[in-house]
């Protein structure tokens, strides 16, 4: 982890763990959904908006159960390696 690296995580790990899953979770939540949104109102299917909407709400209520449990491998990755240089930081 470099110093830009270093300093980024400790301004994000001082927002919070919670702070950190739910934020990124619902961001990716709502840009898949809008993504999907946008291509389906370009898109040539003449499919009802209420029969898109019931399509996406199971896979994005997939999808935002599974990002928490992602975003939570993430944030204890970054820990792992923070520490590891405030560890290293603190020997020398």
């Amino acid at each position: 982890m470099n110093q830009t690296q270093h300093q980024r995580w400790s301004k994000i790990r001082s927002g919070g763990f919670f702070k950190y899953v739910a934020l990124n979770s619902i961001s990716i939540v709502l840009g898949i959904f809008l993504v999907r949104l946008v291509v389906h109102a370009f898109s040539s299917e003449q499919i009802p908006f209420e029969e898109f909407l019931s399509a996406q709400l199971m896979n994005l209520g997939i999808t935002a159960l599974v990002l928490p449990f992602v975003f939570w491998g993430l944030w204890l990755y970054q820990e792992s390696k923070y520490k590891k240089v405030v560890e290293r930081s603190r020997v020398k």
